[in-house]
């Protein structure tokens, strides 16, 4: 024990202030803010003495920014700004010195938790190459909710996808492919609501396509047996060899 202090520094003798543990020499004066999360609070500290300031201690979950000098000054100004979305409890500590008298000032902060508003973080969408084959894809759509609320989700324009079932507590987009008829682009919306208080809500319009695959075969197998072309099984046409390995170029890079 340190100056009559207890294990828990819970005791200490006049003159002396619990930091750390320990009792230390000197006068303390704490201030007390409570603000709302992701919220910044401008602080005026006033000391007894003129002196310089030092930051001793914290915060832990948050930045200061000096408005003032912290040179042989009796007072400054910060900007307090909590890490995003954190709740809870803060504390820092400044010491202030002129060479003789000095004193601590510590600062308690409380950040009060705030409901945040989930964000859709979809794009456009492309299930890839279909090539006549039925088969199934799903998409789960991709949302920032970091308060871990239940949320709900909707899809305007999914009954365009023939053979699409959606998920609206999972926001899981099935679709068995058994056809290629939308190899244009296709616009659907989403919606996610927090279910928490149905305050918050984000929408978002996307592209939903389908690349159709191009199956050619050498020219042979239509009745030709000059090897010089390629048959395009789905358009019905042909294309030389050259353009072809043009064509598979851009495609493949």
């Amino acid at each position: 024990m340190v100056c009559g202090a207890s294990i828990d520094c819970g005791n200490c003798l006049e003159g002396y202030y619990c930091s750390g543990g320990s009792c230390v020499l000197g006068s303390k004066k704490i201030y007390t803010y409570t603000i709302d999360e992701d919220t910044p609070i401008n602080i005026t500290l006033n000391s007894t003495i003129v002196g310089n300031w030092t930051r001793i201690l914290g915060p832990s979950y948050g930045s200061i920014k000096n408005l003032t000098s912290l040179t042989n000054v009796d007072f400054i100004n910060i900007t307090y700004t909590p890490v995003l979305n954190y709740n809870g409890e803060d504390y820092f500590e400044y010491n202030i010195s002129n060479g003789v008298d000095f004193e601590i000032i510590g600062v308690n902060v409380t950040i009060k938790p705030v409901d945040d508003a989930p964000i859709l973080q979809v794009g456009n969408i492309n299930f890839g190459v279909f090539d006549s084959t039925p088969i199934e894809k799903t998409y789960y759509i991709p949302v920032k909710e970091v308060d871990g609320d239940a949320l709900n989700y909707s899809c305007n324009g999914c009954g365009k996808l023939a053979g699409a079932s959606f998920n609206s507590q999972t926001g899981e987009l099935k679709w068995t492919i058994s056809n290629a008829n939308i190899e244009n682009y296709i616009d659907i919306t989403f919606t996610i609501t927090d279910l928490t208080d149905n305050k918050f809500s984000s929408t978002k319009t996307v592209n939903v396509s389908v690349t159709q695959a191009h199956v050619y075969y050498l020219d042979a197998f239509n009745g030709n047996d000059d090897w010089d072309g390629l048959y395009d099984a789905d358009q019905g046409d042909g294309i030389s060899i050259s353009n072809f390995y043009e064509i598979y170029n851009k495609t493949n890079g």
